[in-house]
């Protein structure tokens, strides 16, 4: 994870001030580790952000696709777990806190999360709906889908997609 660049001490580097005001003769070798951060960008940073893009993608599909958009939220939601688990097995932490990776890693887990939570409030929305609608008109029948036949609630998905979508871009600010 660090490229490591050793060399002797030379010249003025060789020379030290004791305590007494006296110059001191050092023998000694410098190193200098870099740190390789690409590897960090290819195999955590871009897949969390593709995984966390990809979640989005869930308010494209109709709410009542629920298997399609169940699967779609959780797998992301666990691939991220996975990337996060593998960030703490393999990344360096020498105070035990938080990394930037691992932060980075936890925000996209809370990113899709908000697409899941914004997926049970819209249908809970239709849930409500559909027990409003049942109340009112006895002689409807349901559509093979198993919805009453009404539009999507567009503005309480954008509202929701704006949401997640603005934390997202207010997380990457900061």
């Amino acid at each position: 994870d660090y490229k490591v660049n050793v060399s002797y001490l030379v010249g003025e580097q060789t020379k030290r001030k004791g305590w007494t005001g006296k110059d001191w003769s050092v023998v000694g070798l410098q190193i200098e580790l870099e740190s390789r951060y690409d590897k960090y960008i290819y195999i955590y940073y871009i897949p969390t952000t593709m995984f966390t893009l990809t979640s989005w993608v869930s308010f494209l599909l109709p709410p009542t696709c629920y298997p399609a958009r169940t699967t779609l939220l959780v797998t992301v939601f666990l691939c991220q777990i996975g990337v996060f688990n593998a960030v703490i097995r393999d990344t360096p932490n020498k105070d035990g806190g938080l990394t930037a990776l691992e932060l980075w890693c936890l925000a996209c887990i809370a990113f899709v999360f908000q697409a899941l939570i914004s997926y049970v409030v819209i249908l809970t929305r239709i849930g409500y709906k559909e027990y409003k609608g049942s109340k009112g008109s006895k002689g409807k029948e349901n559509r093979v889908d198993g919805s009453m036949g009404e539009k999507r609630d567009v503005m309480l998905e954008w509202i929701l997609f704006s949401w997640v979508f603005g934390s997202f871009f207010i997380f990457n600010l900061f």
